[in-house]
């Protein structure tokens, strides 16, 4: 009886870690990358980092930028399944559900390469692709299809 309960006890104490993993939302939604028309705008952006920076070769006196972000992560649905999962195990899903989480969001990243006038400060997205950040290396052959850049 006194393994039970302290079995219990310890799994109120991890209680809600899935559920918190779950609701924590943050990085860039691909949609909110594409939008940005202005240099300034890529770089306030959460998780946002600048990679690269190039002049280009012609008398535009444009700029050539490589920016490095973590994609939205996160999602009240899956956090409301989780609580769920929880209640109806008696805390029990705590052991599947909080590593599933862990591999669920894993930092996965994206790259948005933009050219954009000193002058001005307007930008024009070039590509966004995939970034493996095992390797460290842009995935140039995984075009992440996003509503700005296709039109």
């Amino acid at each position: 009886m006194f393994r039970v309960l302290l079995a219990l006890v310890a799994l109120t104490a991890i209680a809600g870690c899935s559920v918190s993993r779950a609701a924590n939302k943050t990085g860039v939604e691909l949609r909110t990358a594409a939008s940005c028309q202005k240099l300034s705008c890529l770089q306030a952006l959460p998780t946002s980092e600048l990679v690269e920076k190039t002049e280009i070769d012609d008398d535009s006196g444009e700029n050539a930028y490589v920016f490095r972000m973590q994609r939205r992560q996160g999602s009240t649905g899956r956090a409301v399944f989780h609580a769920g999962a929880d209640v109806l195990t008696l805390g029990l899903w705590e052991v599947v559900g909080t590593p599933a989480e862990g591999a669920i969001q894993n930092n996965k990243q994206f790259v948005v390469r933009a050219q954009c006038s000193p002058q001005t400060d307007v930008c024009s997205l070039v590509d966004v692709v995939g970034y493996n950040e095992q390797t460290g290396q842009i995935e140039e052959n995984t075009a992440i299809t996003a509503p700005a850049l296709t039109h």
